[in-house]
């Protein structure tokens, strides 16, 4: 995979897709205004709360593998794919001391919309 230099193994798969199915079970109108309207409904024992959970668990899991792993094993110099790439520009902004553009955040954000964008491709749905 372009993002980390190395091909995703199974439960790499495994967390990608679960990802999809989750963000797609949240993004149903209804069920984003609702949890929109009414924020307490994440943390309830009810269906919009347990959906929005397993959204989160698995964004972590992706997070996890993705990016925290990644930025765990940087090394200068070498760079494995576009995760890395995107932790020596962060480093080069960090060290001309200039207002940090590029933060965690937006690094994970990237992340999981290379991903999201992968997924739509790769189910045809693009034409």
């Amino acid at each position: 995979m372009q993002l980390t230099g190395s091909v995703a193994d199974e439960a790499g798969t495994e967390k990608i897709w679960k990802y999809n199915n989750s963000v797609n079970e949240t993004a149903i109108v209804s069920t984003d205004i609702m949890l929109w309207t009414f924020p307490f409904l994440r943390f309830m024992p009810v269906e919009l709360g347990r959906k929005y959970r397993r959204a989160m668990e698995a964004k972590k899991a992706l997070l996890d593998q993705y990016y925290l792993s990644q930025k765990k094993t940087y090394k200068p110099g070498h760079a494995r794919g576009l995760v890395d790439v995107l932790f020596k520009l962060q480093i080069q902004e960090n060290r001309k001391g200039k207002t940090q553009w590029l933060t965690d955040e937006q690094i994970m954000a990237f992340i999981q919309d290379i991903i999201t964008a992968g997924i739509y491709y790769k189910s045809g749905d693009s034409s």
